[in-house]
């Protein structure tokens, strides 16, 4: 299924009781229908924004987004 990447900004509460951005990916479809989204993974705008130019560049199928932002997770974490 083709599908294009949007980034999503959700807010979250630290334990410090502040509200902090964090960003997710939105996938959707060619009628703009939301099929998928993860939020909740990144920190940074700008990180955020370069994994999906590079889903949109490489026009990652939506059935291995999930797949695909573990590993990148786990390779910015050095998480094995």
């Amino acid at each position: 299924m083709n599908c294009t990447y949007h980034i999503r900004k959700d807010f979250v509460t630290d334990s410090e009781n502040q509200n902090r951005s964090v960003y997710g990916i939105d996938a959707l479809d060619d009628s703009f229908v939301l099929v998928k989204s993860i939020p909740d993974i990144f920190f940074d705008a700008g990180q955020a924004q370069n994994i999906v130019d590079l889903f949109n560049k490489e026009n990652l199928s939506v059935y291995h987004l999930e797949d695909a932002v573990n590993d990148i997770l786990a390779e910015t974490y050095e998480i094995f």
